[in-house]
Order: structure tokens, then C-alpha cells, then sequence
């Protein structure tokens, strides 16, 4: 079976973060060489009467956006305690357990491509046979949430709908 690459998009977007910092912290410290540049030792032409509002507007702006990008520096991946199995058949979901509010879950269908259709959270999957495919969930409440499959997946495809129980 094929594991899907979005199994690693936590990573990704970590390192996706990361490298935003990154970027926005090296442009702050060019912006601010070249300010300091341009007042000390620049030619005399670049010193004109607007100059001190032009390096205001450029310097407090990207200092903005730099601390604002900040919190990144302590962002970590969601980290799940279980990963629940969903398998999609002609008519009915099967999941393993209940679903505490944070949840992996890795779907699979058996027959055709079905797509798991979550209304509560605006979360729809395709399931396809012979392909797992994570689905990570946060719940906001616990409490039971109504399932659907969202694909035209065969004859009586509208009665697939199924209830998730969540603690």
C-alpha cells in the first residue's frame, strides 16, 4: 500500500515556518545595514530632507512583520497519542475506536474512491483503494458529528452516512 505524502505535511509546514524566519530575519538585518550605510558613510546625495521619514516607513514596517513571524520560533507540529484506522466500503464507514478531540486518522477504501465528507469541521478526503491517506482532525466539541460520503460511489451512494462519536 501506498502511504500518502501529506503523512508529512506537520514537518513541512514546520520547516516551511522556519524558513520564512529565516528569510524575514535577513532581510531585517540587509535593511537595516543598508539604512545605517546610507546615513554614515553614503554619498551626500542619498541624505535628502525626506530621507529620516523614508527610513522610518521601511524600517518600523519590517520590524512589524518580523515580530509577528516570531512565534514561530516555538511552533511545534501537532503531536497525536493514537492514529485510528477508517476504512470506506460500498456503504458503510468502520472505524477502529472512538475518536478523542485530537485524532489521526488514516482512511482507506476497499471497493472504489469514496470521499469521507465531514460537514461540522469542512473536511472532505478521497479515500482510494490500495492508497492510505491521513486525515487529521480537530474536534471543537466533543460529542457525536454526522459523516458522509461526499463521492458518487455507486447505487444508493446518498445512504452512506454515518455517525463519529467523539470523547
Amino acid at each position: 500500500m501506498l502511504l500518502s505524502n501529506s503523512l508529512c505535511l506537520s514537518h513541512l509546514s514546520w520547516f516551511s515556518h522556519m524558513f520564512i524566519l529565516s528569510l524575514l530575519s535577513l532581510l531585517f538585518v540587509y535593511v537595516t545595514c543598508l539604512i545605517v550605510w546610507a546615513i554614515f558613510f553614503g554619498p551626500s546625495f542619498v541624505c535628502y530632507e525626506t530621507f529620516d521619514l523614508e527610513c522610518l516607513w521601511t524600517f518600523f514596517p519590517l520590524l512589524f512583520v518580523c515580530l509577528m513571524f516570531l512565534p514561530l520560533v516555538w511552533y511545534s507540529p501537532l503531536s497525536y497519542q493514537i492514529t485510528y484506522f477508517l476504512t470506506a466500503e460500498q456503504w458503510f464507514f468502520t472505524y477502529s475506536h472512538l475518536l478523542p478531540t485530537l485524532s489521526l486518522l488514516l482512511g482507506i477504501s476497499n471497493d472504489v474512491i469514496h470521499a469521507f465528507f465531514l460537514p461540522e469541521l469542512w473536511v472532505k478526503m478521497d479515500l482510494v483503494p490500495g492508497q492510505i491517506t491521513p486525515i487529521s482532525l480537530v474536534f471543537p466539541f466533543t460529542g457525536v458529528y454526522r459523516v458522509y460520503c461526499a463521492q458518487i460511489c455507486g447505487t444508493n451512494h446518498s445512504v452512506i452516512a454515518d455517525y463519529l462519536l467523539v470523547y
